[in-house]
């Protein structure tokens, strides 16, 4: 077990550390900066202790007038119990058996791969150096794709289920009427959906039309007009 102790103010470096080392390591902060330094201190010292460092207890409390006291005994067996120290698992749920053996391979330890796989050291040791160099590679990748924007679509649902409410004028382009797409999407907005057959000239007109002829008061307009690939005037194409 390997154990790291940080003297500093904070415990930036421990944060840091636990990142880039075995799940087995214990890695302990002298200082907090929410804690009291003297609270923080002797945690830390407490902390070293279970993890199995020797710790000059005697020394500490020189002068202090405290006296050691025998731990009691578990019942009926006359023995002392300790519990066993559990590493805690990773917060993102990563596997510590996986993440040991992605160390050693980022470490390029040999030996211990070696061991583990039960292989020749001199056959893994051909492709340590490469399979190294694709962990970090790997490692690399996926933080640049942590800090990359997504953007994702989903379905909307009104109300629910079924077509929204309201009448839609939908404006069609010629060349996109019987666009798949374009049925699908009226047939969407539900059965009193208007298409608006829009070509270059005209557009207003048969908007106006199209709303007088509607059922009831229009609730909105949907324009495809950027779905038109045709020769036609930029002024109509940017509409």
């Amino acid at each position: 077990m390997t154990t790291f102790l940080e003297l500093g103010p904070v415990g930036v470096l421990s944060a840091m550390t636990r990142e880039s080392v075995p799940a087995t390591a214990v890695v302990i902060p002298a200082l907090r900066k929410d804690r009291g330094e003297e609270t923080a201190l002797v945690t830390a010292l407490a902390q070293l202790h279970v993890a199995g460092g020797a710790i000059d207890w005697a020394g500490l409390f020189a002068g202090t007038g405290a006296r050691q006291t025998d731990l009691p005994t578990y019942a009926f067996q006359r023995e002392r119990f300790w519990p066993e120290l559990v590493a805690a698992a990773p917060a993102d749920g990563t596997d510590p058996v996986d993440a040991e053996f992605w160390a050693a391979v980022e470490r390029e330890d040999l030996e211990s791969l070696a061991a583990g796989l039960d292989v020749d050291g001199a056959s893994l040791g051909a492709v340590l150096p490469a399979l190294s160099s694709w962990r970090t590679r790997r490692k690399a990748r996926s933080a640049v794709d942590a800090w990359r924007y997504r953007q994702s679509w989903k379905p909307l649902t009104v109300g629910g289920a079924g077509p929204l409410p309201g009448t839609w004028l939908v404006l069609a382009p010629e060349t996109a009427i019987a666009d798949a797409w374009v049925t699908s999407l009226i047939s969407a907005l539900g059965p009193a959906a208007v298409r608006v057959d829009a070509a270059a000239t005209g557009l207003v007109e048969r908007l106006t039309e199209a709303a007088a002829d509607a059922p009831d008061k229009i609730t909105g307009v949907v324009s495809l007009l950027a779905l038109d690939d045709s020769a036609a005037p930029p002024a109509y194409r940017r509409a």
